[in-house]
């Protein structure tokens, strides 16, 4: 039952025995497979467009070859279970995660494969989808005479958030599933409206809302659109009068009235 170890490799065939002797037929001769460890990756860069997962599709034609080890031009071929971009949000230029390497033909168990050493990964970039808005409703009222005001209003594709984009398309339109927000200012079109009416208003400085679901993942169009808002009047709190300086001394009758000095304040 003494056993004699024997190693295949580029150099051939090498043996070790820790034994004293070797008799008889029932004596094991053991050959180990060759371990391969150097991979080699060549193919192109990969570009997407955000879709809000890191599929890389379709499977890219790369080539995968086995570096050192293989003796004899042995058939020995190798292949990943997983070509994927790094991650699912947008990023420049980072090597593409290609794992769960595996020997597709092993020359009949004549070699294994080690921890991968590999070179030449290529690069993935996936851009920012571009989205298109269409709408915003829900814009809230402001006071008639403050045409100006209205400013750093946010407004999201939620249900009911008031911000309307058009429908996904292949490399457009919100991913399903997924928020995006904007920004935005806007003043009355008219000065000065009439209260309790509806009136149109210029909606502008539209920008995505990073603070928002995946906005950050996007690209805007427009930066300006019009809409409509309600008006409504101001509400007066209070109203203060302050005496006219005349009233400071006796007033009789048939005194002509000096208004000097009287004072309203609304608040």
């Amino acid at each position: 039952g003494e056993t004699l170890n024997v190693q295949r490799s580029t150099k051939g065939i090498t043996a070790s025995y820790t034994g004293t002797s070797v008799t008889g037929t029932s004596d094991q001769i053991t050959v180990n497979p060759i371990t391969l460890t150097k991979i080699k990756i060549t193919g192109t860069d990969q570009t997407k467009v955000y879709d809000g997962n890191a599929d890389l599709t379709p499977n890219p034609a790369f080539t995968y070859a086995i570096t050192e080890g293989i003796i004899n031009s042995d058939p020995v071929t190798v292949a990943p279970n997983t070509v994927e971009y790094a991650e699912a949000d947008v990023h420049t230029s980072e090597p593409l995660n290609i794992t769960g390497f595996h020997l597709t033909n092993n020359n009949d168990g004549n070699y294994a494969l080690g921890t991968p050493n590999v070179t030449g990964t290529p690069n993935g970039t996936i851009t920012k989808r571009p989205i298109t808005l269409t709408a915003i409703t829900n814009i809230p009222a402001i006071n008639r005479f403050e045409a100006g005001t209205g400013t750093d209003q946010t407004a999201t594709s939620a249900a009911n958030g008031g911000a309307t984009f058009e429908a996904t398309g292949t490399d457009t339109g919100i991913v399903s599933g997924e928020t995006v927000g904007v920004t935005f200012d806007y003043k009355y079109v008219t000065s000065n409206p009439e209260s309790g009416t509806t009136t149109d208003v210029d909606i502008s400085n539209i920008a995505l809302d990073n603070r928002v679901g995946t906005s950050a993942n996007y690209s805007l169009t427009p930066n300006s659109l019009t809409g409509s808002a309600n008006v409504v009047e101001r509400t007066i709190d209070s109203i203060t009068v302050a005496n006219p300086t005349q009233f400071n001394s006796d007033v009789t009758y048939n005194d002509k009235l000096s208004i000097a000095g009287l004072k309203v304040t609304i608040n």
